[in-house]
């Protein structure tokens, strides 16, 4: 779908006065209604966030093309320069694309699973809600992988995991936070689980929260916590209980979702 196609120009468009001004932004508002103004504040990232909401809400879609750039400023009431560096940021994180030529312009891309990952990662910057979601994914997910990991996990699967949680405990003796071996120990449970597609999207959402999980286990009593909470679901793992890998893998990731709900809380209250 192409948003705008070729349109002729008043020639008063290249000295506009008041009145054509007027008439110029009244025309374009009513061509392109999809978009609307933005109040002024950090203004390139208003811009950006606003296309990504039209991609993420389904109002703009892969091979979309966006409005000329004068075009697009004057709708959404912004400078130009603004639109030039919302450009710029999306096109960083993989969302748009510019095109050179006869057929040029700025389009949105298609979807892959490196740009959604991008997407995501960006949205961090926005809201812990996107924290929260995740957290919820990982319910859904990496409770099914303790689940399968205890009934199909092999002697060298056992292995590691014993490995992963002797490397952070030594950690946290050294005075650490075990963040690098929270990280293995959950994916090496998604690896024990023999599931390829779910180790990869287990893989995906452990990349995504580097920075959260800094922030849970830098609480004090935290990485002790967790690390017991590791060695509850490993002994379930290692006797092949898979209905209480499941249950303690659970409740490991419950305190994660309270904690992020709580992060989300002090963050709206700023």
């Amino acid at each position: 779908m192409l948003l705008v196609t070729g349109i002729g120009y008043p020639g008063s468009l290249l000295g506009l006065d008041s009145y054509s001004n007027i008439w110029y932004e009244q025309s374009m508002a009513e061509k392109n209604g999809k978009f609307v103004k933005l109040k002024k504040k950090k203004v390139f990232e208003d811009i950006a966030d606003h296309i990504r909401e039209m991609v993420e809400s389904r109002e703009l879609s892969p091979g979309d093309q966006l409005p000329p750039e004068r075009e697009l400023a004057i709708t959404l009431g912004v400078s130009r320069t603004s639109l030039r560096e919302a450009i710029r940021a999306l096109e960083m994180i993989g969302e748009v694309e510019t095109k050179v030529g006869v057929n040029g312009g700025t389009f949105i891309r298609e979807v892959s699973l490196d740009h959604a990952m991008n997407i995501v990662q960006s949205m961090f910057n926005r809201t812990n809600q996107v924290l929260t979601d995740i957290v919820e994914v990982r319910l859904i997910l990496e409770t099914k992988s303790a689940y399968y990991a205890a009934k199909r996990r092999t002697d060298e699967d056992l292995k590691d995991l014993f490995e992963v949680i002797d490397e952070m405990e030594k950690d946290i003796k050294n005075g650490g936070f075990g963040m690098k071996a929270d990280h293995k120990y959950h994916l090496t449970v998604a690896k024990a689980s023999e599931n390829k597609f779910l180790f990869s999207l287990s893989q995906l959402l452990e990349d995504m929260i580097e920075q959260t999980r800094l922030n849970t286990l830098s609480e004090k009593g935290v990485p002790e916590e967790a690390l017991e909470d590791h060695r509850k679901i490993t002994e379930a793992i290692k006797n092949k209980n898979a209905t209480l890998a499941e249950v303690f893998m659970r409740s490991h990731l419950m305190k994660a979702y309270n904690m992020s709900k709580k992060m989300q809380l002090q963050q709206e209250q700023k």
